[in-house]
């Protein structure tokens, strides 16, 4: 008896998304998108994609 009263006071959890995840999936959505639009951006301007890694590589060592 006392197992069933304590299984039916659990917290449920609700099915939606508020406004600040909401933002936070486009915001996260736009930046990954952004990163893989520029590498091929510069992967079609150098010719090569090695030459881009190590690019990306250097810079983020400095």
């Amino acid at each position: 008896m006392a197992q069933e009263n304590a299984a039916s006071k659990r917290p449920e959890l609700t099915r939606g998304v508020d406004l600040w995840a909401a933002i936070a999936v486009n915001v996260a959505n736009m930046i990954g998108t952004g990163v893989f639009l520029k590498t091929r951006v510069m992967t079609c301007n150098v010719g090569e994609a090695r030459t881009v890694l190590l690019w990306w590589w250097s810079r983020s060592t400095v």
